[in-house]
């Protein structure tokens, strides 16, 4: 079922998709050419095999051959991306059994849920620039200089940064989610999950870290006018990538990165 959502705003219209899955899927199995063993196994029983959707709950999890950590990893799901669980019984106490078209993998109980998360998207002005601040500055205190965040003690922003680490380029992350400011249209919270979504097919996973001033933003508080932006990336100014500290846009980070956002989804999940 979809609903459709229609924005006040000069913003082409935003659409939240609403899942109503069926938990649960009884099937005969077809062996068919490339059919993997274990499934050719599973089809001799007399049995039906019984399959269930699950979702994805971290950013990026792997899939394994054979269930354990040490496994080899043959392919990577994403956030909330959905699963096909054969006969929903563990392996080994933690491990599912993910039917893979042709062949079966592996996927820790710990990174699947029954259920999946509602979502919005928006469709948005295309930019480029990604631009960054830095999550904590130099400030002279009793004659010394001393390094303090820029939010306030008090605030959600502060808090969430006592959840995040340095990671890639020098981006501040919660999660595997870079940690990131926009604009108040998307009306998002402190905490929660977004992705940008490139015009090139690429997804930034993001989490909301800060939100822009609407002051400082166009009319529909998307773009910040100053800079032509959408994303302000929150970053460890001494450990960042040298190439978006030079230009003062994430963009320069990776190849990957220098596409125009395209859209933002954001999803119904606040940590």
């Amino acid at each position: 079922m979809a609903v459709v959502v229609i924005l006040t705003t000069s913003v082409p219209t935003a659409q939240a998709e609403v899942y109503d899955e069926k938990p649960c899927i009884t099937v005969t199995p077809c062996l068919t050419a490339g059919f993997s063993n274990q499934l050719n196994l599973l089809s001799q029983s007399k049995e039906k095999i019984k399959y269930k959707k699950k979702y994805v709950k971290g950013t990026y999890v792997n899939i394994r051959e054979q269930p354990n950590k040490n496994s080899e990893v043959i392919k990577q799901v994403s956030f909330n991306e959905k699963v096909i669980i054969i006969e929903n019984e563990l392996t080994n106490g933690c491990w599912y059994t993910v039917d893979l078209d042709n062949k079966i993998g592996y996927i820790h109980k710990d990174y699947v849920s029954d259920k999946p998360i509602n979502y919005r998207i928006y469709n948005v002005p295309c930019v480029k620039n990604k631009t960054w601040m830095p999550y904590a500055i130099k400030k002279k205190i009793d004659g010394t200089y001393q390094t303090v965040s820029i939010f306030a003690k008090s605030s959600k922003q502060y808090k969430l940064q006592q959840k995040a680490y340095t990671g890639d380029y020098g981006i501040r992350m919660v999660n595997g989610r870079y940690c990131v400011a926009i604009g108040s249209h998307f009306k998002c919270k402190i905490g929660q999950y977004f992705d940008l979504i490139l015009a090139n097919g690429e997804v930034i996973p993001c989490i909301m870290a800060d939100q822009k001033a609407n002051k400082h933003t166009d009319s529909a508080n998307i773009i910040t006018t100053s800079t032509n932006c959408l994303s302000e990336f929150i970053v460890d100014r001494n450990a960042l990538n040298r190439n978006a500290k030079r230009d003062g846009d994430i963009s320069s980070c990776c190849p990957e990165w220098e596409s125009t956002v395209k859209q933002v989804k954001v999803y119904g999940k606040v940590i």
